[in-house]
């Protein structure tokens, strides 16, 4: 099991746009943060 800082939930608009400014806040993706969603592609509506 991997421990991370923040964990987003949802790819849509608002989740994808979180992970934008994290990782410009310095986090690194998988250590830093994740984005969990239920569907298979992001994005959503």
């Amino acid at each position: 099991m991997r421990a991370t800082d923040v964990v987003v939930i949802g790819a849509g608009q608002a989740g994808l746009s979180s992970a934008y400014f994290l990782r410009r806040a310095g986090f690194e993706p998988e250590d830093g943060y994740v984005v969990l969603d239920g569907d298979r592609a992001p994005g959503g509506a």
